[in-house]
């Protein structure tokens, strides 16, 4: 509402997860203008279609860092250029929650009026992050009843959560070594037609998409989980529904081949040996399911 001066519209990446997409259809229907911001066949936001998409009455630009489902690396500090040649007012936020461990970066680098972070995926504990904003910026609770001087909600803050956040923070960063690795591993097991979603050259350090013709993810992936190898379908909020990840639709990849492609995450302390043994599990998977 503070921002309604500048104008009623906002701006997200077609490849958001679904929480900030749902979150911005919620806000379209109390009146607001809601733009998709389209990206390339590698996930990679269009700067020139970017800047057809948002215009002076933008008030919001939305984007993550990085995309957990296919690793694609965002230009955030090109995207804050190019939005602000059209609206110099807007109020741009960064999700960067898959960068966190993966890929260098800083707040002031990005150029972004607000940064949000956790740690879950690469080892912290859940239900705690972290939100950074620009000196001067007031944001208006959500939660109120903690008395007109704090700066927290009511809910309090959890010392356990905030300590292991730190931890997790201070975890060897996700190499990109290793995933290579296992990229080169795939290639050479036996898994019939396969292709990468994003070439693993250009995703960040430990994950990988991978698109397995002949099997559907669902399935595949639990003959995995049996064999000893957890990974997850391509997007795990849609496919239980029996939908396409809207990330790879939004990348032009065909609704069957998004319903085949699988996701694999690395730690960062997963050793040569465990990776061998990963990939010899997904083709004894492959050939259980194929026989």
């Amino acid at each position: 509402k503070r921002h309604q001066s500048v104008g009623k519209s906002l701006a997200v990446l077609a490849t958001e997860p679904l929480t900030t997409l749902s979150c911005a259809r919620e806000i379209e229907k109390h009146g607001w203008g809601l733009a998709t911001i389209p990206v390339d066949q590698g996930g990679v936001v269009d700067l020139a279609l970017a800047k057809g998409t948002i215009n002076s009455k933008t008030a919001l630009v939305s984007s993550h860092l990085v995309n957990e489902e296919t690793g694609a690396v965002q230009p955030i500090s090109e995207l804050v250029e190019a939005v602000r040649e059209i609206s110099p007012m807007v109020k741009i936020h960064c999700n960067g929650r898959a960068g966190i461990g993966r890929i260098p970066f800083s707040f002031a680098d990005l150029g972004v009026d607000s940064l949000s972070l956790d740690t879950a995926s690469i080892g912290g504990p859940s239900g705690i992050g972290v939100l950074i904003v620009k000196s001067g910026e007031v944001l208006a609770p959500l939660i109120h009843g903690a008395g007109a001087d704090s700066r927290f909600d009511s809910t309090g803050i959890s010392n356990a959560q905030i300590a292991g956040l730190g931890a997790a923070c201070e975890l060897p960063s996700l190499s990109a070594s290793n995933s290579l690795l296992l990229a080169n591993s795939i290639v050479k097991s036996e898994l019939g037609r396969k292709c990468w979603t994003i070439g693993p050259e250009n995703c960040a350090p430990g994950i990988l998409n991978l698109c397995i013709e002949s099997v559907l993810a669902e399935p595949f992936v639990i003959e995995c989980g049996i064999n000893g190898l957890l990974i997850s379908p391509s997007s795990g909020c849609t496919s239980t529904a029996g939908k396409a990840s809207h990330v790879l639709l939004a990348m032009g990849i065909s609704e069957s081949s998004a319903l085949s492609s699988l996701r694999f995450s690395l730690s960062s302390d997963i050793s040569g040996e465990e990776i061998g043994l990963g990939v010899a599990a997904l083709a004894k998977s492959y050939a259980d399911m194929s026989g």
